[in-house]
């Protein structure tokens, strides 16, 4: 879950580990989307991804479904499959992402 500036403010376990692995750091609650995806040069091209689904999903209010590449620290990449979309938390709207790895897939 993300806020509309693209602050990460809660993620579940399996995610937080995920990308704490791929950027070395700890905890990445707290962190901007693109502190995260600047961690590894071949990730860089994530930000204006990212940039564009926070502009559009707050412009339209529609569910977005899109894939990308991730680039870990240990080498490897991993294919992910994504479902963004507003949900309401309180008075606070934020950016919902559903996230699936899909590298098996996409290596057949």
């Amino acid at each position: 879950i993300f806020d509309l500036d693209g602050n990460l403010l809660d993620c579940n376990k399996a995610t937080n580990m995920f990308l704490s692995e791929h950027t070395l750091e700890n905890d990445i609650i707290g962190k901007n989307f693109r502190e995260f995806w600047s961690y590894h040069e071949k990730d860089k091209p994530l930000i204006p991804l990212f940039e564009e689904i926070l502009e559009k999903i707050t412009k339209d209010e529609k569910n977005l479904k899109f894939e990308f590449p991730i680039h870990r620290s240990i080498g490897d990449k991993l294919w992910v499959s994504a479902i963004a979309s507003l949900l309401k938390i309180g008075k606070e709207t934020v950016i919902q992402f559903i996230m699936q790895d899909i590298t098996k897939r996409k290596n057949t």
